[in-house]
């Protein structure tokens, strides 16, 4: 009888004691759940902020090419069939854009941007120099912007999770054929200019 009764009064003690430490236990968890809870609202907040910023940057990008190509096409004179250059100021405010945008745009963007921008440059009037663009270069350069544009759009679709692939490699690629026609022959040149316009179309 004395034993029953001492192990009833054991396992009295233990189940309270389990009790207490469940109790401490549910107290701990839960803390660390709702510390849990809290980090990760934080850090989508955050990734919401980042992404809906990142969205809005590149729309702002994406209109500033719209712009910049719509500009040269306006310089098309139909009545001779010549490309003219177009004012300083459609380059200043392509510049100002890919700059402000930068810090979501990234590296690589960035650098497919100031393609985009070498492009533009042979189209614009320059001030200083005050010489003539021939409309052949005009022509060419507006196909390439073409080009980039949509390329640079693709990739952004990439970095907003809605695409897949590297499609600023085409980019990259455009512009290691420019630097090799730049230290080529005019024979040369015109064998690269045909691929190019090739790839293009």
């Amino acid at each position: 009888m004395f034993v029953y009764v001492g192990k009833r009064y054991i396992d009295y003690l233990l189940q309270g004691r389990l009790g207490k430490q469940q109790e401490l236990l549910k107290g701990f968890l839960a803390d660390d759940l709702e510390r849990a809870k809290h980090a990760l609202s934080l850090e989508q907040a955050r990734l919401t902020f980042v992404y809906e910023k990142q969205r809005d940057s590149f729309t702002n990008v994406i209109r500033a090419m719209h712009s910049a190509i719509t500009a040269i096409e306006k310089e098309f004179d139909y009545s001779d069939e010549e490309w003219r250059p177009i004012e300083e100021g459609t380059l200043a405010d392509f510049r100002n854009v890919r700059v402000s945008e930068s810090l979501y745009t990234g590296s690589d963007g960035d650098r497919a941007l100031a393609v985009c921008e070498e492009r533009l440059a042979r189209c614009t009037i320059d001030r200083m120099d005050g010489g003539p663009i021939e409309s052949d270069l005009i022509r060419d350069n507006r196909s390439q912007l073409d080009f980039i544009s949509l390329r640079i759009q693709e990739f952004f679709r990439v970095r907003l999770g809605i695409a897949n692939g590297n499609p600023l490699l085409d980019v990259f690629r455009l512009q290691a054929f420019s630097l090799v026609r730049g230290f080529s022959s005019e024979k040369e040149n015109h064998a690269l200019g045909a691929c190019l316009r090739a790839r293009i179309a």
